[in-house]
């Protein structure tokens, strides 16, 4: 439910009103989908948290794009906030419209990161995997590309704003 005060009366009224909203509102950003690879039974949020941190046991390095990106970013998101917070005391804007202009922002930008990480490289014997599941398949793309084979989880990335108590 998006909530636009109205721009006349009293500025604390319409103040109580926004913080009273945005206090029950919040956006997820990353893999809020439960969405699995086709051809798998990993879920794309379980490959994004392995790429993430790494998995020590089955020789993957860490690869991380969401926590770069969000030391990098987040103070221009807080200045999205800031910049629609000034609107919606002036009644045009929302809290729900500020968290899905930052949830877009903040997804395009993780999403960004993961298109420009190289290293670390990964092992020949990824890449020889990647070459017999392509074999007879219409499939191009970069082969030594960390990150991204399919694509599916970089696609499958998105934010969704969520009503309701913050917990």
């Amino acid at each position: 439910m998006t909530v636009i005060v109205n721009k006349t009366g009293d500025i604390k009224e319409r103040l109580k009103i926004l913080l009273e909203n945005a206090k029950k509102m919040s956006v997820e950003i990353g893999w809020v989908e439960r969405k699995q690879y086709p051809d798998s039974s990993m879920t794309t949020a379980q490959a994004a948290y392995i790429n993430e941190l790494g998995s020590p046991a089955d020789n993957i390095p860490p690869r991380p794009f969401m926590r770069p990106t969000y030391y990098a970013k987040r103070n221009l998101w807080k200045r999205i906030v800031e910049n629609e917070s000034r609107k919606m005391i002036r009644g045009k804007s929302s809290v729900e419209k500020a968290l899905e202009i930052v949830g877009l922002k903040a997804a395009g930008d993780i999403r960004e990161t993961i298109t420009l990480i190289w290293s670390p490289p990964l092992k020949i014997k990824t890449i020889r995997a990647r070459m017999a599941r392509r074999a007879n398949k219409n499939r191009v793309g970069n082969l030594a590309k960390p990150l991204v084979d399919t694509g599916y989880m970089l696609n499958s990335l998105t934010h969704k704003v969520v009503n309701g108590d913050v917990k």
